[in-house]
């Protein structure tokens, strides 16, 4: 019997990616894209990796409005032009990219940010697109295989368009590329599809790849797919289906494909954002004959302004994201359907009238008298009016308390090192009220071990990744994803101001674990700067430093003294006795809170600089 290894990520994919520079900004703002290394370049016999140029060059194009005239350089002035042809490997470190003739002639040139802002190019797609040739016959010939690995299992429709850009679909007249309308002249037209196995549709729609045209052994252009990402969330490491030709080339419309390219192009802009730019943006204006029609301008935008343009643009998108039937992965990006049902239902009162009433100054006129049109008005009020500082804190709001993280130890034969998946595993135990006794949902036994139950559901997930984007960016900026090396339904998110890290006595007591879990989680564990223990747990930490030499980021521990009348006094001498040093030594962590079984800190110790 034959059997197949494994697929597992090469060695390309942990390279450092090929950085394309902005010249017109100061050095460390002028990041604009990253590719990853995934095509093969041979030179002096030795495989190279690096980026296929002509993609690179597309979409360099794409993000600065179309200019058939952007080229890449070796050096910021433009002088040392890079001279491979369309189908070369780009192998350099970084280039900069030259746009003599942009959107308008003002430095730095401007950059489109957000696919909704682009304006396809009718009639001047490059010619690599258009002179696209079918891959040779195969015996595969179902209309529902997937494209890219041919399997008719498990497929999906897949939106090149995706179905939540009707707008820009519209606005950009792609219904004139449809063949037969049928009762359906937007994205979701069977035009606009190809099939996919559900798990590559995922990376599809996260932006992860596109499928473009690049030359074949033979001469002619493939169609194939390019990954843009080598994120370890993708369903496959992404040299698995890099460069594979797509089946059934004849069912593809050229001008869905190449909007397909540009809408995943635009996911590689989050760190150009990240500093004041020119951009350019799309607007309501009027054409040279007085018509109402979309314009673009240009005009300088702060980091802020252009997260909450694209918070914006995608908060309207994700409206019609959530459809029935719109061919996106709606519960994995945005929770399921009743999560985000009783999340509506928790924000509804927000925003009622008397609360944005309560929001105006007290001498706005304009609540007094209500005429029927300000009643009309404030009926139409929506989430979205109120300030973004009280929006972040309602989003906060729905993070309720600190939460308790734990190290589950099954039992095992330490003997042959051979530990089950779950050894060493982080876990939630729940909040920081019930672990500290109130209400507590979970039996502990005699070492202090949480007897395995199911943590409340609202304790596991942050819900605010998964009501819209702004919720979820806002989110992003508190939470980190503590993902576990073998079972990802292992991972969750912490929350490094808030959420607290307590060792229990079998973890302490057991030599093997400690280690095991460092090896699981590496530099992860400088999230956790927060720990709390029992009074008698913290004469074994302090013994062995274990568990404190692990977590390279600990700021504070906190203790529970076993007499609740121990003062912050008492609990120095006990400290001083055992070690006169200790309180001067601040190389594990930097402070030592006493606190009680209601959560409240009642004296702390500040540690001095370890000599």
């Amino acid at each position: 019997m034959f059997l197949k290894p494994p697929r597992h990520a090469g060695p390309q994919c942990g390279l450092p990616p090929v950085v394309i520079r902005h010249p017109d900004y100061p050095e460390h703002q002028n990041t604009l894209l990253r590719f990853p290394r995934l095509d093969s370049a041979v030179k002096q016999d030795q495989h190279h990796y690096g980026v296929h140029h002509g993609t690179v060059l597309t979409a360099c194009q794409i993000i600065t409005g179309n200019p058939s005239t952007a080229y890449l350089s070796h050096d910021k002035h433009g002088n040392l032009r890079v001279t491979i042809d369309y189908d070369g490997v780009l192998l350099s470190t970084e280039y900069f990219l030259q746009v003599p003739t942009g959107i308008d002639d003002t430095n730095p040139y401007a950059v489109i940010c957000n696919f909704e802002d682009w304006k396809f190019p009718h009639n001047n797609i490059p010619a690599e697109w258009t002179n696209l040739e079918s891959a040779p016959l195969t015996a595969v010939s179902a209309s529902r295989i997937c494209s890219l690995s041919g399997s008719s299992v498990s497929t999906e429709p897949a939106y090149l368009v995706p179905q939540n850009q009707s707008d820009w679909f519209h606005q950009n007249r792609m219904g004139d590329y449809i063949a037969n309308r049928g009762q359906d002249s937007g994205p979701g037209n069977a035009s606009n599809t190809c099939h996919l196995q559900s798990d590559l549709l995922r990376d599809l729609n996260d932006q992860a790849f596109a499928l473009v045209p690049k030359k074949s052994p033979e001469g002619g252009y493939r169609l194939v797919a390019h990954y843009l990402s080598t994120s370890d969330y993708l369903s496959y490491p992404s040299n698995i289906f890099h460069n594979q030709e797509v089946y059934q080339l004849e069912r593809y419309m050229v001008e869905f494909l190449y909007a397909c390219f540009a809408y995943a192009t635009f996911g590689l802009l989050g760190n150009f954002m990240e500093y004041e730019r020119r951009v350019a943006v799309l607007e309501p204006g009027k054409d040279a004959s007085g018509m109402d029609t979309w314009v673009t301008s240009v005009c300088r935008m702060n980091p802020q302004q252009l997260a909450d343009r694209r918070n914006h643009l995608e908060t309207r998108s994700l409206r019609k994201r959530n459809l029935p039937g719109s061919g996106m992965f709606t519960e994995h990006l945005h929770g399921t359907r009743s999560d985000r049902e009783s999340l509506a239902r928790l924000g509804r009162p927000i925003i009622s009238l008397q609360s944005r009433r309560s929001l105006r100054a007290p001498g706005d006129r304009s609540l007094q008298p209500w005429s029927n049109h300000s009643r009309e008005q404030a009926r139409s009020l929506t989430f979205n009016d109120l300030p973004q500082e009280v929006r972040h804190l309602i989003w906060e709001a729905t993070w309720r308390e600190p939460r308790v993280i734990g190290i589950e130890t099954p039992d095992c034969d330490f003997e042959s090192q051979n530990f089950p998946a779950n050894y060493g595993k982080l876990k939630i135990v729940g909040s920081m009220t019930s672990w500290l006794g109130r209400d507590r949902p979970e039996p502990v036994d005699e070492d202090g071990e949480v007897i395995t139950g199911r943590v409340p559901k609202e304790y596991q997930y942050p819900v605010a990744l998964s009501i819209c984007v702004e919720s979820r960016t806002h989110a992003l900026r508190h939470f980190t994803l503590i993902r576990h090396h073998k079972r990802i339904e292992y991972s969750f998110y912490f929350n490094p101001t808030l959420d607290v890290f307590t060792p229990s006595g079998r973890s302490i007591s057991t030599d093997d674990i400690i280690p095991y879990m460092s090896r699981v989680y590496g530099r992860q564990l400088t999230s956790i700067k927060k720990m709390i223990t029992p009074e008698d747990f913290f004469w074994y930490l302090r013994t062995g430093v274990g568990v404190i030499c692990s977590l390279s980021g600990l700021e504070v521990i906190q203790i529970l003294p076993e007499d609740p009348s121990t003062t912050i006094t008492e609990l120095i001498k006990k400290i001083q006795k055992w070690n006169p040093r200790f309180e001067k030594d601040n190389r594990w962590f930097s402070r030592i809170q006493l606190v009680d079984y209601s959560g409240r800190v009642l004296g702390e110790i500040e540690m001095e600089p370890h000599n």
